[in-house]
């Protein structure tokens, strides 16, 4: 059968004609084939033919009027509207002008006298028709569009459809896609001009909704209008300027709908709030609007926190968006609160804290912890005696009922619904991340008050503590199993506040010592009787719980260091009043209380409880790493740990046990701490740097001996002597990594010890091996970290030029095609230690020489790059360029002096063009910070070879919208290219961009040039460039 139509005996506008209505049958049942999945492909392409070919009819817009008039088929009439679609997007200049009013006229009539029986997506779709046609139209060829639109929305028969164009016309003239900018001006201003006619009819739907429910008599579409009408109040928050025509009758209105609580109109009409407040919304009587906002707030609250049920009884999607509204007015407005003191603030805190402890939604909860989270660094960033005074109690309340929160006697059912699983990215459980989120809500509560937070705490640590004693004869019963797991972790929830709280008892030292002295010997005991118990082979649980009173004890070390300073300051104040010099005055600890001997004995309890902990290999890692951490945080500290003896022990216990290497590492590093950082005569850090030496020099004698041996060469790729070098190389890294910061002094003894000889022989003997390699470079990279001013620029080109004799073009070609991640780290490490080195100061003969090995090393890999991509590496080799350039090319200085520019900047523009918005961000960023720093941008080298090609390519990225986020980085570039010679970017580069250009014609391409105006300041230039780039995208489409 033939199912090509002949077009031309179509006469579709003649109703009467019996011919057209008969082909019309045909084409439905050819519509509803083509939709049948049933159908096959062959006969689907010949009917695409025939659709196609009515589309592109010159008078298709009448054969859609005709389906749209004869036919219900919705096939049929999705067909029409999208002829239509096309016809108002391709061909409407083409359209006479009495066309075009017949098509704009028809199309509403006809929403309008068919909307209760055409399908929901057609009237839709029509809609968006007749809007577009509005788009293109209104004012000037059609001035009735909106007061049309008005007019439906007024008549009670057609307002549902007046609010669905509303809604079109408020989503599709704020953004207005593919139009010039000068129309997109004009319909916005039109807009603007309206507006307080769409708003006041809005208002008044929404007022006389409101009303006929305040009388218990609404209508029965009430909300089927409102719900509309919230949405299109939201839509145009989003872009309107609120200040000048928000009114507040509209706020008071959302408010009393918000307040309601019991539909969806609630959750909407807060929608609409959210954006309000979102926007930092000022109107003339700011107090009045924030009075009037949290009276409503209260009253909605107060009903939610009285119910009998609670939240239970309200929609969940209201609870959310209340959240997201109490969020946003906390974040923005809360400071207006505070000042103002005629509102009651602490009600608020009080009705938050019902709400928040009534949640039942973890996702809520969390969000409501949020909200707390940013009133109290408010808080601490306004502080004021009198507003703590006031909030005190609740505050405090709050911390207590968190507590709870976090503890399986009183929240059980809740806490055990949490899953324990760990994330891969986190390493924390949703089990985790609540408790976490609570702790840290008390911590900002004990911030403030810490000695209150204290008085409660403690007596919960005991009571726990006491419980604790007993749970011994538990443990090997069945079934006492779930209550001792339950136990296990409510210790473990106040351990981990113990520890989080240390730092907050500094503020209010001597008024908390006490508590925090006494809270500090409890946590001593449960790690002694967590120990005697072997907790950490009983469960998971009992492993953290472990782990974290050794954490808890590694960041009491803080508040030993300020007992230890105030014992060392009182010594010295005796003595200085014994000689008639003391000049200080000092708190005060309770009678008969001594700092120095306190801390000595927090110490040995420390080491005879938590030193055998990483001496038995029974003991999980978790917990001998933890035990390690603990002491070497501890290391701080000088009595005992600073002694030869306790050195010597660290020692001995390091050769003679087989410590995992996290352990090894801490254990050294406390042994580098206790004897490289101690006070004390010049003759005794001699001493003690010689003793370092000594030990330094038995940690890698088995790694050193290794190299120096003839047949080693045979021995390196044995497993356990690859082991023993790599885990000799982290170690070592970890030390370097851990002396960051120390002083030269301090440092000093570790740069006599580098085995640099040694670790180059490996470097030989692995190249081959990626991952005894990235064991080499990780050593390397943390070397430089540490010591690179130290190691000096002629031990960095030995190794730079190691490197570059090592890694061939083709080997570095095999690990950057490598699918593996070892091998990518290695590329990492490479391009990080190049990165480190490039920051050496240019100040000698050598060090020119290291920079220009790095520069060649590098721009030697980079056209590597460009056969297999790899964005981390890429923006590592941008950094380094840009460093290069930033510490090393001088403008003044004579070419062959100094690093030149010409070939870094190449490769760093060029990336400009790269699809990934990170690349292009570094490349932006490095162009910025150089032309700060250096004046890039008007240097001849950057004026001659790089400034036009590089604007040209800036335009065409930002023409070709792949990386939209970062527009505004890129127009702020252009204009600061442009700045340095607004005559030459006006005059000469405008042209010859626009000379390059085929897809608009010559009279466009003047009139785009005619409506950039040569305004230079900022703003102005930004928003002249965004037109420039829209309207020469508008009329390439065009073109097209």
């Amino acid at each position: 059968r033939d199912r090509h139509f002949h077009l031309t005996f179509w006469r579709p506008l003649m109703e009467s004609d019996e011919q057209a209505k008969k082909q019309l049958i045909e084409f439905e049942s050819l519509l509803t084939q083509y939709y049948d999945p049933a159908q096959d492909q062959h006969s689907k392409l010949q009917i695409e033919q025939t659709l196609s070919q009515i589309n592109s009819h010159a008078d298709a817009w009448q054969y859609a009027c005709f389906f749209f008039s004869n036919s219900t088929n919705p096939y049929v009439l999705f067909f029409a509207t999208t002829i239509c679609e096309n016809v108002v997007k391709e061909r409407w200049n083409a359209l006479p002008n009495e066309a075009k009013s017949q098509l704009r006229y028809f199309l509403l009539s006809y929403l309008h006298q068919n909307q209760k029986s055409l399908p929901s997506f057609v009237i839709t779709k029509i809609a968006k028709v007749c809007v577009d046609i509005g788009k293109v139209e209104w004012p000037h060829n059609y001035p009735d569009f909106l007061n049309n639109i008005l007019a439906l929305v007024q008549n009670s028969d057609s307002t549902n459809l007046g609010l669905l164009l509303l809604k079109l016309v408020t989503e599709e003239f704020s953004s207005s896609e593919n139009l010039p900018s000068k129309r997109k001006k004009e319909l916005i201003n039109q807009l603007y001009e309206n507006l307080p006619n769409v708003l006041g009819l809005l208002e008044h739907l929404l007022k006389e909704s409101l009303q006929l429910l305040q009388s218990n008599s609404p209508p029965p579409n009430w909300e089927a209008i409102c719900l509309p009408i919230f949405n299109i109040l939201t839509q145009m928050f989003s872009w309107v300027p609120l200040n000048k025509y928000l009114k507040p009758e509209l706020i008071t209105i959302l408010l009393q709908f918000m307040e309601r609580g019991d539909d969806e109109t609630s959750v909407q009409a807060l929608g609409c709030l959210n954006e309000i407040l979102g926007k930092n919304y000022i109107p003339p009587n700011f107090y009045d609007f924030l009075l009037e906002i949290l009276r409503h707030v209260f009253s909605l609250l107060v009903r939610i926190t009285s119910s009998n049920e609670g939240v239970r009884t309200f929609d969940e999607n209201l609870v959310t968006k209340l959240i997201h509204f109490i969020s946003v007015f906390v974040s923005v407005h809360v400071g207006w609160v505070v000042n103002k003191s005629t509102i009651p603030l602490s009600d608020f805190v009080l009705l938050l804290f019902k709400f928040s402890m009534g949640l039942v939604s973890t996702e809520n909860f969390i969000s409501c912890l949020e909200i707390w989270d940013t009133f109290l660094d408010f808080l601490h960033s306004n502080r004021s005696e009198t507003l703590m005074l006031q909030l005190k109690d609740g505050l405090i309340a709050l911390s207590v009922e968190l507590m709870k929160k976090i503890e399986f006697s009183y929240n059980g059912a809740f806490l055990s619904q949490l899953s324990l699983k760990r994330q891969e990215q986190t390493g924390q459980s949703e089990y985790d991340d609540y408790v976490s989120q609570c702790i840290e809500i008390v911590a900002g509560v004990a911030q403030e008050y810490p000695n209150e937070v204290l008085s409660f705490l403690y007596p919960l640590f005991v009571s726990q503590i006491h419980n604790f004693s007993l749970i011994g004869a538990h443990l090997s019963l069945s079934q006492s199993r779930g209550v001792v797991e339950y136990f296990l972790r409510d210790m473990s929830s106040t351990v981990q506040v113990v520890g989080r709280l240390v730092d907050h008892f500094l503020s209010d030292f001597y008024t908390c010592y006490p508590t925090a002295l006494l809270l500090l010997h409890n946590l001593l005991h449960v790690n002694t009787l967590a120990l005697s118990l072997r907790l950490y082979s009983y469960s998971p649980s009992g492993i953290n719980l472990q782990t974290q009173v050794l954490s808890a004890l590694s960041t009491y070390t803080v508040w030993l260091e300020r007992l230890q300073s105030h014992a060392l300051t009182e010594a010295a104040m005796v003595e200085g009043k014994e000689n008639g010099t003391a000049t200080e005055t000092l708190g005060k600890l309770p009678e008969g209380a001594n700092g120095y001997e306190e801390v000595s004995n927090v110490l040995k309890r420390v080491i005879e409880s938590v030193v055998p902990l990483f001496l038995d290999s029974s003991v999980p890692l978790e917990v001998s790493e933890a035990a390690s951490s603990t002491v070497l945080a501890l290391s701080k500290l000088q009595p005992i740990l600073h002694s030869p003896q306790f050195s010597s022990f660290l020692v001995a216990s390091y050769l003679n046990s087989p410590f995992p290497r996290t352990v090894k590492s801490n254990i050294f590093k406390t042994i580098a701490h206790a004897l490289l950082t101690t006070p004390g005569t010049g003759e005794e850090i001699q001493r003690r740097s010689a003793q370092f030496s000594e030990v330094f020099g038995i940690l890698v004698s088995d790694f050193v001996n290794l190299s120096k041996d003839p047949s080693a060469q045979q021995a390196l790729n044995q497993k356990d002597v690859m082991e023993k070098i790599s885990e000799t190389l982290e170690v070592m890294s970890s030390i370097y990594s851990h002396f960051r910061t120390m002083s030269r002094k301090e440092k000093s003894p570790l740069l006599q010890v580098v085995p640099v000889a040694s670790v180059q022989f490996y470097f030989q003997g692995y190249i081959n091996n990626p991952q005894m390699i990235l064991s080499v470079l990780k050593f390397y990279d943390s070397l430089f970290d540490s010591l690179l001013i130290e190691l000096g620029p002629s031990t960095s080109l030995d190794i730079i030029k190691t490197f570059s004799g090592l890694f061939s073009t083709e080997h570095l070609n095999q690990l950057l095609q490598s699918q593996e991640e070892t091998h990518q780290n290695v590329l990492r490490t490479i391009m990080n230690i190049l990165t480190r080195v490039v920051d050496l100061p240019e100040d000698t003969t050598t060090n020119r020489s290291l920079q220009k090995s790095i520069l060649s090393f590098v721009t030697g890999f980079y056209p590597l790059l460009n056969q297999r991509d790899d964005i981390g590496v890429r923006t590592q080799v941008l950094n380094l360029l840009h460093r290069s350039l930033l510490g090393h090319w001088d403008p003044y200085s004579p070419v062959e002096e100094k690093v030149q520019p010409q070939q870094p900047l190449t490769l760093i523009c060029e990336n400009v063009h790269h699809t990934d918005p990170t690349i292009v961000t570094t490349v932006l960023d490095s162009l910025s910070s150089l032309h700060k720093k250096k004046a890039l941008f008007s240097r001849p080298i950057f004026v001659e070879h790089f400034r036009s090609l590089l604007l040209l390519s800036l335009l065409r990225v930002l023409l070709g919208k792949a990386v939209t986020t970062i527009a505004p980085s890129i127009v702020q570039i252009v204009y600061d290219i442009a700045s340095t010679d607004w005559k030459w970017f006006f005059e000469q580069f405008l042209f010859q961009f626009l000379e390059n250009e085929s897809n608009i014609a010559a009279e466009q391409k003047q009139a785009v040039l005619s409506n950039f105006s040569r305004e230079t300041d900022s703003p102005t230039f930004i928003n002249e460039l965004t037109a420039f780039l829209n309207d020469f995208t508008y009329f390439s489409l065009q073109r097209t």
